[in-house]
């Protein structure tokens, strides 16, 4: 699926984590200071996918366990530009990914909803050309 920004970020995010986010006031109260980003970074409610300028990328959400953790393709390997380390992501059932201007307590449009367990997750960013 294609997710646009024009903040030049793009995010994995837990909504109901955000839930108290409607409007732009609320959104700067939680989400426009690289210290708040960091917070919710640390917290596990917030997964950056730092595309460093504005645009519209495809994005693909795959998911894995311990004992079949979720793998590239040979194809995907061999373009991979970049790799993170682990970050957290809490659960409480579902994420989102757009860009970091859309995070809300509502669904906006364009987002990509996935299905995820509810705990603790290691999410690794691949930047794939």
């Amino acid at each position: 699926m294609t997710v646009a920004t024009d903040a030049g970020m793009l995010v994995l995010w837990d909504p109901r984590r955000f839930e108290a986010v409607v409007d732009d006031d609320t959104w700067e109260d939680e989400l426009l200071d690289d210290e708040d980003i960091v917070r919710h970074v640390q917290e596990g409610s917030l997964v950056p996918l730092n595309v460093g300028g504005d645009g519209a990328f495809s994005v693909l959400v795959r998911s894995g366990t311990a004992a079949a953790p979720a793998r590239l393709t040979e194809r995907e390997a061999i373009h991979q530009l970049v790799a993170s380390q682990p970050y957290l992501f809490v659960s409480r059932g579902r994420a989102f990914v757009s860009g970091i201007e859309d995070v809300s307590g509502d669904a906006p449009e364009g987002v990509i909803e996935h299905s995820v367990p509810e705990g603790r997750h290691a999410v690794v960013v691949h930047l794939i050309d």
